[in-house]
């Protein structure tokens, strides 16, 4: 199996399908596709959604058409789902998280979550809303926790104030955005890095890049596999996202071969700290 074992014990696959931003026939394709290609190769079938992405309800819909369909138990799916901002904003009015957590189960159509992330770091926020997603996780609807988009700051920060540690952080990653520094404390500190947006929406200097075209041909790869390959070796999970049966294949045919350490080094130096989802935008104050 090709997992990555959490903080707490359980286990998290190392690729999983990115929803956002597909909905209804689409998105049900897509799962429908992703579940069938499975194929053994990760303990779960990882779905990763949001609030935020408003494709909870379908999500929930596909889930429970393909399982019956397919024959595919509940715990054979792992869903990941994210608090927003105006989640966190409310909270500090006095709203409990567990109304957000009760919608998402319903949405879902499911009776607990595997994976409840913050979606970012709000300021004056956070910390509190960490608390509360504790809270979430001891009372058994929710069986891991962590976040999204923080950086060390942010991190170092959160555990001066949290019980639970967070078992994941999710954040962008691709050749043009390598964040070592946040992925080695994640690393230090037991937290499971997993990247998002990991092919850099196949941007024209990663999709015409030299390195990556002439790795691609050396391993007989896709630039996307070559991409995916390079995240799995350096400890990060990934969640691709993708409507095309071709592309979901591909992204997770990536466990037969082996990037060399000087091939690794030359993505790595392909870094130019480079963000497509900006905070200033998504997080005000971030």
């Amino acid at each position: 199996m090709h997992d990555f074992i959490l903080n707490n014990g359980n286990v998290l696959p190392a690729v999983g399908l990115g929803t956002f931003p597909m909905k209804a026939s689409t998105l049900k394709y897509a799962v429908q596709y992703f579940v069938s290609q499975k194929a053994g190769l990760c303990s779960y079938i990882l779905l990763d959604s949001a609030r935020d992405y408003g494709n909870e309800a379908d999500l929930g819909t596909c889930i429970e058409q393909v399982c019956r369909g397919m024959d595919i138990q509940r715990s054979d799916i792992f869903i990941t789902t994210k608090i927003g901002n105006r989640q966190q904003k409310i909270y500090s009015e006095g709203i409990d998280i567990m109304y957000d957590i009760d919608q998402s189960l319903k949405d879902l159509k499911v009776e607990y979550i595997d994976m409840l992330l913050m979606h970012w770091p709000l300021p004056e926020y956070y910390i509190k809303t960490w608390r509360m997603m504790e809270r979430v996780l001891q009372e058994g609807r929710v069986k891991n926790i962590g976040v999204c988009n923080f950086r060390v700051r942010h991190l170092k920060k959160l555990l001066e104030y949290a019980d639970i540690v967070p078992a994941v952080n999710q954040i962008e990653i691709h050749p043009l955005r390598t964040a070592k520094k946040d992925v080695a404390f994640c690393h230090e500190n037991g937290i499971q890095v997993q990247a998002y947006c990991p092919l850099g929406l196949m941007d024209s200097r990663i999709k015409n890049s030299n390195i990556l075209k002439e790795l691609a041909k050396k391993y007989g790869k896709t630039i996307p596999q070559i991409i995916l390959r390079w995240d799995y070796q350096n400890g990060i999970a990934s969640v691709p996202k993708s409507s095309s049966p071709e592309r979901i294949e591909s992204n997770y045919n990536i466990f037969d071969f082996n990037i060399s350490e000087d091939d690794m080094s030359r993505i790595d130096n392909m870094n130019i700290d480079y963000k497509f989802y900006s905070e200033s935008f998504y997080c005000p104050g971030y």
